[in-house]
């Protein structure tokens, strides 16, 4: 299989690493310059319920949950627009006012510099969201020092139950946070990795932790109480996954993707060697194509997500009909990626 959650594996801890995703952190932010939550969710809603702003401006190409946790923290939005290639469409800078915040989302690791530099030049403030930016540790530090803050969530790329960040490499970090876990949350999830780790390891399907996983998005969707705080057990673990070695084989696996797919007239890669993430992002000509290649993955074991279905806005984003996501990361090697272009290759697209 692959796709789907992450899960435990063999030498993913190194003990006493100094290397680990939270040293990396604590290296570049000190303790009063970052938070850890469960969430996203957590990180977004404690963000926006502390700084004083105006408007917020954010993509019309998001998750529902993002909007969710914003709009529960009462915040006021605009929505600016994203083009056909994930870029952003700056007309909007205009009417911004002198309070008013850019919340920015680095999607699939793709850093929009000439944004980033309009904004710089113009005193725009910004929140940047570089959950998939993590793998370009060499090219996101000029991220953290044009934002206002930077966000990111731990468990959309880790093997990690819950896990999140807010930091600001400018000031310090004057928000706060439950004094509790999502205990039920990190309880299934918890348990949904170790049964995925359990099966990988002896070479059977279950799908227990299918419905432990399921279970647990459904705590978490049909929660609005937000705000709470990294468990103890994901705090430890930050510490000793490597970094540098988690992120490595997905580097060599992103790179050998695209080389192999570049002269397809059908799909192109939104993404390049400049832009590297665990996922590497597919736009297909037209929704059909995309929708019959996701059905023969499918059937063949092979689950690739679709970024974002965009209805909740009453109007959809053309992105959302042409996308698909080919994850990349360390639990693959160069045969999983030839498993996923050889079906490109005798796919029969129109």
């Amino acid at each position: 299989m692959i796709g789907g959650e992450h899960y435990y594996k063999k030498n993913i801890f190194d003990i006493g690493n100094n290397n680990s995703f939270y040293g990396y952190l604590t290296n570049i932010f000190n303790k009063n310059q970052i938070k850890f939550f469960s969430t996203g969710r957590d990180c977004i809603f404690s963000l926006f319920k502390t700084i004083e702003l105006d408007t917020l401006w954010i993509p019309n190409y998001l998750c529902e949950s993002i909007l969710k946790s914003i709009e529960e923290s009462k915040t006021r939005i605009k929505f600016y627009e994203i083009d056909s290639n994930l870029r952003i469409k700056t007309d909007f800078l205009n009417k911004m006012g002198n309070n008013d915040y850019v919340f920015v989302i680095n999607y699939f690791g793709i850093i929009d510099y000439d944004f980033y530099e309009e904004a710089k030049k113009n005193n725009i403030k910004i929140i940047s969201d570089i959950t998939h930016s993590f793998v370009n540790i060499d090219k996101v530090s000029y991220v953290y020092k044009i934002s206002h803050y930077v966000l990111g969530s731990f468990r959309k790329i880790l093997a990690i139950s819950d896990g999140a960040f807010v930091a600001s490499i400018n000031q310090e970090m004057d928000i706060e946070y439950l004094d509790c876990i999502r205990e039920d949350f990190v309880t299934y999830r918890t348990h949904g990795l170790l049964d995925r780790y359990y099966c990988k390891e002896n070479g059977f399907k279950s799908d227990e932790n299918y419905y432990l996983l399921r279970k647990a998005e459904k705590i978490l969707d049909e929660t609005f109480q937000y705000g709470y705080k990294q468990s103890h057990l994901s705090y430890e673990i930050l510490k000793r996954i490597n970094l540098k070695k988690e992120f490595l084989q997905a580097k060599k696996n992103f790179m050998y993707f695209v080389k192999n797919i570049s002269n397809n007239k059908y799909i192109k890669t939104l993404c390049n060697t400049d832009y590297i993430s665990q996922y590497i992002v597919l736009k297909f000509n037209n929704k059909n194509n995309r929708d019959r290649f996701r059905k023969l993955c499918f059937e063949n074991d092979i689950f690739l997500p679709v970024h974002w279905d965009t209805s909740f806005l009453y109007q959809n984003h053309s992105l959302s009909d042409l996308l698909l996501s080919v994850p990349c990361d360390s639990r693959y090697d160069f045969n999983d990626m030839n498993k996923i272009i050889r079906l490109i290759e005798v796919m029969k697209f129109n």
